[in-house]
């Protein structure tokens, strides 16, 4: 029987799979061989991979510190940078805000013959914690690095007055 042109018999189908089959029987042994290479070069990349990673590891927890320590002490660096302009008044009596900044002013203009008015000051307020015998120190933040030159200058004049006036410090300025 013919088969009319174009069509596919059944031998022809036939032929055709068992070529297929003959093909992949050929084949077959160089696929495992590629699939055994290939997991064994994956195997070789992980291995090698951990290996750097467990280099990097130590490197990068070095970096975090660095980082962290740098972070630290820029930091320290800007509040140092914001306390040069700041005076701590030791022994300065005063009931309220206002009392203490008038009395801070007396001491400046008076005392100290410093000029000062309240326009040279950014920030005034006491510190610590109120004890009812004492009176807390007052931190006042000046706007010129000049005018607390000269208050310090004149600190001498404070002697035998109950008043002390120091730098704005904190533990790490002292070397702690």
């Amino acid at each position: 029987m013919s088969s009319p042109e174009g069509e596919v018999t059944n031998q022809q189908v036939h032929e055709l799979l068992k070529n297929v089959l003959d093909k992949n029987i050929e084949i077959k042994p160089e696929i495992i061989d590629n699939k055994m290479a290939i997991t064994q070069e994956i195997h070789e990349l992980r291995k090698d991979f951990n290996v750097e990673l467990s280099k990097l590891k130590p490197e990068n927890k070095d970096l975090r510190d660095e980082n962290k320590e740098l972070r630290r002490n820029k930091l320290e660096v800007v509040f140092r940078r914001l306390r040069k302009f700041n005076i701590i008044i030791y022994g300065l009596k005063g009931s309220n805000r206002r009392n203490d900044i008038k009395h801070a002013l007396q001491v400046f203009n008076q005392t100290l013959n410093v000029p000062c008015t309240d326009r040279d000051l950014r920030d005034f307020y006491r510190v610590g914690t109120a004890v009812e015998e004492r009176v807390g120190p007052f931190l006042i933040e000046i706007i010129s690095y000049q005018l607390k030159l000269d208050i310090f200058a004149n600190v001498k004049k404070l002697k035998g007055s109950g008043l002390y006036i120091a730098n704005d410090y904190n533990s790490s300025d002292y070397g702690n």
